[in-house]
């Protein structure tokens, strides 16, 4: 029987893989932050307690040095958001916001706003604070910044 072989190494691949989330969310390597999941080059950490945008980045500020509400700068990165949030079942602040002077979109972190993941039509200028995993996960919403939601904590790990 030719298929008996073909069923075992698919079980095994099936095996290996079951509760492996991938290369981009692991335990940070940081002394201290083992509560902590690596993102790439960033410890992150999902807050499920729901506070207000400024609130929220204010809580990062105090969990790490150098915390912030993550930033996101590539697809990957929203995916493991995905993953930390629960297959993206729950809306959560990130770092962006819009900027009241000339409504540009800036990132808490001071890094560089180059990668997005808006719903169509957004954002609609309904608010200045940036959720994820509104309407689909992955997908980011402008929102009123007093809304009460989860957050994600993130620092960049040195190195």
């Amino acid at each position: 029987m030719m298929f008996r072989p073909i069923l075992v190494i698919t079980l095994v691949i099936l095996l290996l893989h079951e509760g492996n989330t991938g290369p981009w969310v692991a335990q940070c390597p940081v002394t201290n932050y083992s509560e902590w999941s690596k993102l790439g080059p960033y410890c992150v950490k999902y807050f499920q307690q729901p506070v207000p945008f400024g609130q929220a980045e204010m809580k990062c500020r105090g969990e790490a040095p150098d915390s912030h509400l993550i930033s996101i700068h590539d697809g990957e990165t929203n995916n493991g958001v995905q993953i930390l949030t629960g297959s993206g079942n729950a809306m959560v602040w990130i770092g962006g916001m819009r900027l009241p002077n000339n409504g540009n979109f800036v990132w808490t972190d001071g890094s560089k706003w180059d990668y997005t993941n808006w719903v169509p039509g957004q954002p609609d200028g309904n608010g200045d604070c940036v959720q994820i995993n509104w309407n689909s996960p992955g997908m980011w919403d402008d929102v009123q910044c007093w809304s009460r939601l989860g957050y994600i904590c993130a620092f960049k790990m040195q190195g």
